[in-house]
């Protein structure tokens, strides 16, 4: 994926089509993957990446960023927070609510 020529139908057909994206326009996509290993009964991450990608109104690549496992323990997190007037349908949040239901999905076919 080149920025400034790859668009997103060139994302679509090379890695397939994303469930995150950003809202209202779309225009930041995330790519989650996850590869897990069991050792001694118990399931070990061996990689967690997120690609983030990012179009300009065109839809052409303006931005691509890869977070691995090792970036994820380098964020800080800003101790103070905001209250909610109502839903947030942030890119985030639909991020982490994926993430969950993924995990949550993952425990009701193990105790099954």
């Amino acid at each position: 994926m080149l920025v400034g020529a790859t668009n997103k139908n060139d994302v679509v057909q090379s890695i397939g089509q994303t469930i995150l994206k950003e809202q209202p326009n779309e225009n930041i996509w995330a790519y989650i993957e996850t590869v897990e290993q069991k050792k001694f009964g118990k399931k070990k991450i061996i990689r967690n990446t997120l690609l983030i990608l990012e179009f300009d109104s065109r839809g052409v690549l303006k931005s691509k960023k890869i977070l691995n496992k090792n970036d994820f323990n380098k964020i800080k997190f800003d101790e103070a927070s905001t209250v909610s007037s109502g839903l947030n349908n942030s890119f985030s949040k639909r991020i982490f609510s994926s993430i969950r239901k993924r995990a949550q999905n993952k425990l009701d076919t193990i105790t099954k």
